[in-house]
């Protein structure tokens, strides 16, 4: 080693042991030569932060560098961090959905190539980035999103609001798929919306600071999606499931009442224990199944009507 190098090094690690906040650890953990204690340059990000501001974009500093590699690009307007990709403007409030739009956006979680015109059903609507992707897809003509969290749902109409060449295409309910039709009062975390639903901060892993309570309304599943094939003349639909275990319910609801016959495409995210019954019933109503481990505790399945 240089010594230079050794001396930039020594003065690195000088400076995060002195550092007054986390904030400062991990500015000075990823931009070392862009960080002045008031602010921090980031170089793979093209942007400068302010002392104490966008920590999100620290937090999840992997998932930016990724999604700017890709051609996406970052902007402070005001107290909002934006971010353009693909034709699709994002406000991003967490880290957690810089992991999220890498995944959809660069992973492809979600790219389906289909024959013809499609609605596509997005359940574990979130904050609308899964919606505005679907949305995006010339074959797309309507995507129908259900996010039962009020907070969560108004964070995805300020997304869709963002973007009017594709809101047109939107279906917005504050309602949630389920087993039946009830209401509850759940555990709730704005930093980990993404990974809280019907069991709710179950999911969410160490610590959560942010913990209110929030009410989540509930439909049964064959009754939406009835409602949804009579208003919508359509009767068949590709189908993205995301919402943190109710998928066990969900998808046992819609085989009970005969509607899973109507989907003609399923992407689902399985948690906690191996998806088995879901896999029984979708192999039951003649869905050629793909699935995949993300670990022993969530993954995907993938699965197309034959």
């Amino acid at each position: 080693m240089g010594i230079n190098k050794l001396i930039r090094r020594i003065r690195k690690g000088l400076a995060y042991k002195l550092a007054k906040s986390r904030w400062h650890q991990l500015a000075i953990h990823h931009a070392f030569s862009g960080y002045a204690q008031k602010s921090v340059f980031l170089p793979d990000i093209n942007l400068t932060i302010k002392e104490y501001t966008f920590i999100l974009l620290l937090e999840g500093y992997d998932n930016a560098k990724k999604i700017v590699e890709y051609g996406g690009h970052f902007e402070i307007n005001r107290n909002q961090l934006l971010l353009y990709i693909d034709g699709i403007t994002l406000e991003i409030q967490t880290a957690e959905e810089l992991f999220i739009v890498s995944e959809i956006f660069i992973n492809k979680c979600y790219e389906f190539h289909l024959k013809g015109e499609c609605a596509v059903i997005d359940i574990g609507m979130n904050v609308g980035i899964a919606s505005l992707y679907f949305a995006s897809m010339p074959s797309t003509t309507k995507v129908y999103g259900f996010e039962p969290f009020n907070p969560t749902y108004e964070q995805a109409n300020v997304n869709f609001n963002l973007n009017s060449h594709l809101k047109k295409k939107i279906v917005p309910q504050n309602i949630g798929f389920g087993l039946q039709n009830e209401r509850l009062s759940v555990e709730y975390s704005t930093q980990n919306r993404g990974r809280v639903g019907v069991y709710g901060r179950k999911f969410v892993k160490g610590i959560a600071e942010d913990i209110s309570h929030e009410v989540m309304d509930l439909r049964s599943a064959s009754e939406i999606l009835e409602q949804l094939k009579k208003e919508s003349g359509i009767q068949n639909f590709i189908v993205k499931m995301d919402c943190e275990g109710a998928e066990f319910d969900i998808i046992n609801n819609l085989h009970q009442y005969g509607q899973l016959r109507f989907i003609q495409m399923l992407m689902l995210e399985w948690h906690e224990k191996e998806p088995l019954s879901i896999i029984d019933r979708l192999k039951k109503n003649e869905f050629r199944i793909f699935k995949m481990n993300y670990s022993p505790t969530v993954g995907m399945i993938y699965a197309v009507r034959s």
